[in-house]
């Protein structure tokens, strides 16, 4: 059995293939060597794979974890219309997760805080479940827990939630769902300083609302722009926060342009380097506590450490100290490693410009050479007509500062070309850019906030660079 468990694990990603290899030897007949001869030859077989994948049956086979909350949510929706318990008890019983439960709970519970009306039915459904031992208590507390954990969002939209949610838990054990009355542990906000509650609370609201356009438009030049107008510096790590966990139960495309967004924003120092770091750190801390919602969250999470490193938006140096600091065992470790790990592995960067598939229809790396050839073609020939073109056909407006950056780093190395000055062409044309609009001031004052925090490396192969 347990043979079958580390295969699983192989499987999935969790547990390397030659984790086998890499456990002591030890003397024939013994039992750690029948676990690792029975975790070869399940690896080994023909169609390991597929035939791991169903090894506890064919529950779970081809469901993903949104796909599971999908179809609880429907069930749910169902159940508000027709009002047959028992039709939903039949439902959720087929999708065979009983350890998943707790989401059931849930989204019962925020269904419940959003639509007051529903209070009553949901009440009696969930009543249902605890009383056929659907739902045992175990996981009705840990969805109820669940709730709590967001309850700081979740007060952004619903006014008294957190009277509303405690009166939902009393009404509950007074049911006998809950045998006692619960404490809930809220997460900390990660510092003992008094802060501005009602700030915060507003630069919350705006942050989300950017980010929900941002992910609507894909137009990170407006994004930055709403984050600078919220001002309210001091929770930059907690927009940082917000922004990987918003994106990590969407589609790999929202998650590269989160991506890029980070990169972009600390490329134009609209967040400082501390901000960044204070952002992942928080996400780490409260790590355990995010996975019910994200089970794959030590994956996700190292997937965009490791990207925001690649991308520079945070230093390698990070990570190391973020691994000395983690508690052993802790999910926040195994992130850490499985980051190091990452970064470690030969041609890193290339595949991590793609950890997230084709979401994004060119990385950093290749926008930056595209707009280098744009300039070099432009010097070239002159022509500003094919090289607005061609800025057009690269998209990608929320890096246009890396544009600027070139041209004006190029007019240091250059000097001149066929008689006039490299300077002088390229100044024209970014101010053809600017004037058409493909060039906005916002990207202008970031490319050139670059170049300058870049000068005294300038300076030493360009005396005069200043």
């Amino acid at each position: 059995l347990l043979s079958l468990f580390m295969a699983r694990a192989a499987i999935d990603d969790i547990l390397p293939r030659s984790f086998a290899s890499k456990v002591p030897k030890c003397a024939t007949g013994t039992n750690k060597a029948a676990v690792i001869d029975s975790f070869n030859r399940h690896i080994g077989s023909r169609h390991a794979a597929e035939r791991l994948l169903r090894c506890w049956g064919e529950a779970g086979v081809g469901r993903d974890i949104d796909a599971t909350k999908a179809s609880i949510r429907s069930l749910l929706c169902e159940y508000i219309a027709s009002s047959d318990a028992e039709e939903a008890s039949r439902c959720l019983h087929s999708l065979k997760v009983p350890f998943f439960h707790h989401e059931v709970v849930k989204q019962i519970a925020i269904m419940t805080l959003e639509e007051p009306a529903v209070k009553g039915s949901m009440g009696v459904l969930l009543s249902n479940f605890s009383r056929s031992g659907l739902i045992p208590e175990s996981q009705t507390l840990a969805g109820f827990s669940r709730v709590s954990q967001r309850l700081h969002d979740l007060e952004l939209d619903i006014p008294n939630v957190r009277d509303k949610f405690h009166k939902i838990v009393e009404e509950v054990v007074a049911a006998g769902i809950l045998g006692t009355q619960p404490s809930f542990k809220e997460p900390s906000t990660g510092s003992t300083e008094s802060v501005d509650q009602e700030g915060l609370d507003v630069f919350k609201k705006g942050v989300s609302a950017l980010l929900s356009e941002y992910f609507s438009s894909g137009d990170a030049v407006e994004a930055t722009r709403a984050l600078d107008d919220l001002g309210q510096s001091v929770h930059h790590g907690w927009f940082v926060k917000r922004a990987v966990t918003s994106a990590m139960d969407r589609r790999p495309r929202e998650k590269e342009m989160v991506s890029l967004l980070l990169s972009s924003l600390r490329a134009g120092h609209s967040i400082t380097e501390e901000a960044m770091e204070e952002g992942f750190t928080g996400l780490l801390s409260h790590m355990d506590d995010l996975m019910l919602d994200v089970p794959d969250i030590v994956t996700q999470s190292a997937l965009f450490l490791a990207r925001a490193v690649v991308d520079e938006a945070i230093q390698p140096v990070f990570i190391q100290q973020a691994i000395s600091s983690s508690g052993v065992r802790s999910a926040a470790l195994q992130c850490l490693t499985y980051t190091a790990q990452m970064l470690a592995a030969r041609h890193a960067a290339e595949r991590l410009e793609r950890c997230w598939g084709l979401g994004s229809q060119w990385t950093a790396s290749e926008i930056k050479t595209k707009m280098k050839i744009l300039l070099e073609e432009f010097l070239s020939s002159g022509d500003q007509v094919e090289a607005t073109r061609c800025l057009r056909d690269i998209g990608a407006t929320f890096f246009h500062h890396e544009l600027v950056k070139v041209a004006l780093t190029m007019a240091l190395e250059k000097g001149n070309v066929n008689g006039s000055t490299v300077e002088m062409s390229l100044m024209n044309l970014l101010s053809g850019f600017a004037k058409t609009g493909q060039l906005s001031e916002n990207q202008v004052l970031m490319g050139f906030q670059r170049v300058m925090d870049n000068i005294n490396d300038l300076m030493l192969d360009y005396p005069d660079a200043l």
